[in-house]
């Protein structure tokens, strides 16, 4: 019980950290693109 709990919260803050990875890369692009066209 307690050995799948802590694999359950460990993978949904892994998935947190890979979204947080995400979004700061896509805003990293999006910041990019608006100052090449600007």
């Amino acid at each position: 019980m307690i050995s799948n709990y802590s694999y359950l919260a460990g993978n949904r803050s892994a998935r947190l950290c890979e979204n947080i990875f995400v979004s700061l890369m896509f805003l990293m692009a999006y910041r990019g693109l608006h100052n090449q066209t600007a």
